[in-house]
């Protein structure tokens, strides 16, 4: 299986709440690059039926929406369900949390699943801490040897 895998850099929603339409693509052949402070990149890759995300980086209030955004975005193009590699995520917040958390439900409410297929230290402690782990099913050890 080859990995194409699309790369976004997020920044700052406008304010009219409305996410630039080149921060997410137009069709599903990939976002544009896109930085946010620097702090966080997205990658997508399909992968049969699934769409995998791949985030790089630090989520916290302000890369929170755009993150909805795109996250959103990237629901409507699964088969099935989104899997999230969140194992170079050094930082990780509430709103990052709460991000997740809705993503789930929307999930949920149109017949997909959220599952975390990898997480790094930080990440995993979030999710032990907040007892909602099992909520995203497959969250395992990121390759990282570093304590949160």
């Amino acid at each position: 299986m080859s990995e194409d895998l699309r790369t976004t850099r997020l920044r700052p929603a406008p304010t009219t709440g409305d996410i630039d339409a080149q921060a997410v693509g137009s069709s599903w052949d990939g976002p544009a690059p896109r930085c946010l402070a620097g702090r966080l990149t997205v990658g997508f890759t399909a992968t049969g039926d699934r769409l995998r995300a791949r985030l790089k980086g630090e989520i916290d209030m302000d890369v929170a929406d755009p993150l909805r955004h795109v996250l959103t975005r990237a629901l409507t193009h699964c088969g099935t369900g989104l899997d999230i590699d969140m194992s170079d995520v050094e930082f990780c917040d509430s709103c990052g949390l709460d991000t997740l958390l809705r993503l789930r439900l929307q999930a949920q409410a149109q017949g997909h699943a959220v599952t975390i297929t990898d997480a790094s230290p930080q990440v995993r402690h979030l999710l032990a801490l907040t007892e909602t782990a099992g909520l995203f099913s497959a969250v395992t050890t990121a390759h990282r040897d570093e304590t949160p």
